[in-house]
Formats: C-alpha cells, sequence, structure tokens
C-alpha cells in the first residue's frame, strides 16, 4: 500500500468517534471542568502529538491509552461524587 491507510480505516475510525461522542453526551458535565484535568489532559495530548510527529508508534499509543484511561478514572471519580460540573 505504500504507506496509505486504505480509507475504510477513515471511516471506522470516523465511526468510532460519532459512537464515542453520542455514548459521551449521555453523560452530564465534562471531565474538563475539573482545573486537574485540563492541565494534565493538555500534556498528555502534547506526549501523542510529540510521539507521533517523532514516528514512535509504541509511544504514541501508550501515551493515547495513559490519556484515555485518565480521563475514564476522573469521569469515575464526578460519577462517584455525583457531580455533573
Amino acid at each position: 500500500m505504500g504507506g496509505l491507510v486504505p480509507p475504510i480505516f477513515f471511516w471506522r475510525d470516523a465511526h468510532t468517534l460519532s459512537n464515542l461522542r453520542v455514548h459521551l453526551s449521555l453523560l452530564p458535565g465534562s471531565t474538563y471542568t475539573r482545573a486537574e484535568r485540563v492541565r494534565s489532559a493538555q500534556a498528555e495530548r502534547e506526549e501523542i502529538v510529540d510521539a507521533i510527529a517523532q514516528g514512535d508508534g509504541d509511544r504514541a499509543e501508550r501515551a493515547a491509552r495513559l490519556h484515555i484511561s485518565e480521563g475514564f478514572r476522573i469521569r469515575l471519580k464526578m460519577l462517584a461524587e455525583g457531580s455533573d460540573d
């Protein structure tokens, strides 16, 4: 394929993101209402972008997984507290 990603992957990814948005819209509030999350998420996204720019797929995947798990951790904390900031 010469380094090109087949269009089916773009469709699948777009579909996955759309599905995620629908599910997240059912939850109250946003993890980004927490100052701690705003700071940590920015650093996490910068790590993902840097890893991609350096061509380090393994590092990018680890950083992406950390980003998702941290958001999930804070979301669970919000739900446990009954917070819908």
